[in-house]
């Protein structure tokens, strides 16, 4: 005899699937009534601070590549002495620990607007980069 067909079970799961409209009527949010509880604003705050944190990721990435750039071609006219061959690794430095800040930054941010109940399919935009 399977389980489904013992009297307890039944009585159980039928309780169980009547139990959320219950839950509702009583005054219980729903899944798709928290999904939605957050405020547009507040959304569109999450979303204009998580879309500033990805351009200034993007940002940091040109800054890097400009300056590996810079230095490669200082090297090619035989440039890169003195001063300015200081300059450009102090700059190419710089640009490195700005892009590792900011993808240290990028999952944290996300994941705090995770927490704060920002929609998922909101989230699902920002989830994929990096």
């Amino acid at each position: 005899m399977s389980r489904l067909h013992r009297p307890l079970t039944r009585l159980l799961l039928a309780a169980g699937l009547c139990g959320a409209p219950a839950l509702a009527q009583a005054g219980h949010p729903g899944p798709a009534e928290i999904a939605t509880q957050m405020p547009a604003a507040e959304v569109a705050r999450w979303q204009q601070q998580l879309d500033a944190a990805w351009q200034e990721l993007v940002d940091a990435r040109a800054r890097v590549e400009r300056a590996q750039a810079a230095i490669t071609k200082a090297r090619a006219h035989h440039r890169a002495r003195g001063q300015r061959k200081v300059e450009l690794y102090a700059e190419l430095d710089t640009a490195r620990r700005e892009l590792a800040e900011a993808r240290t930054q990028w999952p944290r941010l996300v994941e705090e607007a995770r927490r704060a109940g920002l929609p998922r399919g909101i989230l699902a935009d920002y989830d994929d980069r990096l």
